[in-house]
């Protein structure tokens, strides 16, 4: 069972969020441009992001080809 000076207690602090809450919903259409926005920035920087491991990987994995490679024909003998 919840306390009495608890539930008022409680009670107080949900009313307290009241005209926080009312000036945040008044200010959804206000703010909705501004998501979107974002939302395709944050999109856009997430689209580059992997453009840029993508390419990274690209260019380890030639590397490690070219080195492999490399080393292949350094330590076999010529065949006569």
């Amino acid at each position: 069972m919840i306390p009495p000076g608890l539930t008022a207690e409680f009670e107080a602090l949900l009313q307290s969020f009241g005209p926080w809450v009312e000036w945040a919903l008044s200010a959804v259409p206000a703010l909705a441009g501004g998501v979107t926005v974002l939302a395709w920035v944050i999109w856009g920087l997430g689209a580059l992001a992997l453009l840029a491991l993508a390419v990274g990987a690209h260019v380890l994995i030639a590397l490690f080809r070219r080195r492999s490679s490399r080393a292949d024909t350094a330590h076999t003998a010529p065949v006569h």
